[in-house]
């Protein structure tokens, strides 16, 4: 009977171990996606800018 106890808790520490390491791998991807996020948003608010001066230049030589 002892020795069935001592076997599950190991499988419940086995199980448990491998939940944090799977949570730990979704924080480290959840961060890696974050980073790419932000630099995605960052990337688009410099083309809009820089698509926006254009047209602008495009007005300006239509008016000529």
């Amino acid at each position: 009977m002892e020795a069935t106890k001592q076997k599950g808790r190991e499988t419940l520490q086995q199980a448990i171990l491998a939940e944090r390491e799977r949570i730990t791998q979704m924080q480290w991807d959840m961060d890696e996606l974050c980073r790419k996020y932000s630099e995605m948003e960052s990337n688009l608010k410099i083309e809009q800018v820089a698509f926006s001066s254009l047209s602008c230049g495009l007005v300006i030589l239509l008016a000529i």
